[in-house]
């Protein structure tokens, strides 16, 4: 299953209006560094989606959510809770990491 990208268009829907707690994952299509995070990130929403929602933007396409959340390394992770932020990760995690991180909205 792979992670939903979602847009400036569509970020406050998508991210901010959800139900859900929201991961994001800020990348770079440019950027080496994200690409191990995709299957990550497809492996945390694939145990986890029904519980924390996985989207991702791409900051060089989504500049103005990217600007918004004042993304300036990537990979960041942001948590979104009710379309506050709750914590941040300016680095890739692992799935486990993931896991201990969000244990709380997990279960």
């Amino acid at each position: 299953m792979a992670v939903r990208s979602v847009y400036d268009a569509t970020f406050e829907k998508d991210a901010l209006r959800s139900a859900r707690p929201v991961l994001v994952a800020f990348w770079a299509r440019r950027m080496p560094s994200c690409a191990p995070l995709a299957p990550i990130l497809e492996a945390f929403d694939a145990e986890h989606g029904d519980k924390v929602a996985v989207v991702r933007v791409n900051v060089d396409a989504e500049f103005d959510t990217a600007t918004r959340y004042a993304v300036r390394t990537v990979p960041t992770l942001v948590l979104l809770v009710r379309g506050r932020e709750r914590a941040r990760w300016p680095s890739i995690r692992t799935k486990e990491e993931l896991e201990t991180d969000l244990a709380e909205f997990i279960g």
